[in-house]
């Protein structure tokens, strides 16, 4: 055993971004970092619209809503201790006034 790692050889993706290219970061606050990165370079992001999420059934659920342009409705929303709040959104989207939510 000479070295003790993993070594990688990186190959060219088989597609480039360019400027003209809408990107969607969905995710951890890792996503956040990169799209903020890409925000700097000036590319056209939409960065994390339902909030830093980590559940993965919440990030398919946000996808799904941007595909179909279905919004979301009071019905959906859920009262805990007197907070409203939506299992698919981040916590910084909650609040105590169900019509601002």
């Amino acid at each position: 055993m000479d070295t003790f790692r993993t070594e990688i050889r990186p190959t060219p993706a088989p597609f480039s971004i360019s400027y003209t290219d809408l990107l969607l970061f969905i995710g951890s606050c890792f996503t956040e970092h990169i799209g903020s990165k890409m925000e700097l370079l000036k590319f056209p992001v939409c960065l994390n619209p339902s909030g830093i999420l980590y559940n993965p059934v919440s990030i398919a659920n946000t996808i799904r809503r941007l595909i179909t342009a279905k919004p979301y409705s009071q019905d959906e929303l859920i009262l805990y201790n007197g907070v409203w709040h939506s299992f698919d959104h981040h916590g910084m989207f909650s609040g105590t006034d169900k019509d601002e939510v």
